[in-house]
C-alpha cells in the first residue's frame, strides 16, 4: 500500500514525515515508532475523523497538519508534546474546526 511507503523511511531529516494526499482513516500505529524523531507531521487531505490518545506517544511533535479531514474528536492527550509550551495548537492546522475538542493541558 502506497501509504505505508511514506512511513518506511520514517521522518526525513528535519523530523517530518508527509502522509497527505492520501486515504487514511486513523493516525498509523506505526507512528509510535518515530516518537523520539518525529517534529512535524502532515496528515491533510485524509479521511481523519479524529485525533486518538495515541497522539501523546508523539512526545517530541511541535506540529501538526490535519486540515481538510472530517475531524470531530481530538483527544486530550494531544497536549503531552513536550513542545506545548510553545503551544501545539498555535500550529495545528485544523480546518474545519470539530465540533467537541478534548481540553488538552500542558503537561
Amino acid at each position: 500500500m502506497e501509504e505505508y511507503d511514506d512511513l518506511a523511511t520514517g521522518p526525513t531529516k528535519d523530523g517530518s514525515i508527509n502522509l497527505s494526499h492520501n486515504t487514511w482513516k486513523t493516525l498509523p500505529p506505526e507512528l509510535s515508532n518515530f516518537s523520539t524523531t518525529l517534529l512535524h507531521l502532515e496528515m491533510s487531505n485524509n479521511q481523519l475523523t479524529s485525533i486518538p490518545e495515541s497522539i501523546g506517544a508523539l512526545i517530541l511533535l511541535q506540529t501538526l497538519d490535519v486540515s481538510l479531514n472530517q475531524i470531530e474528536t481530538i483527544d486530550g492527550a494531544i497536549g503531552k508534546a513536550s513542545d506545548c509550551v510553545g503551544s501545539i495548537w498555535q500550529r495545528i492546522a485544523l480546518k474545519p474546526y470539530p465540533r467537541k475538542l478534548a481540553t488538552a493541558f500542558c503537561w
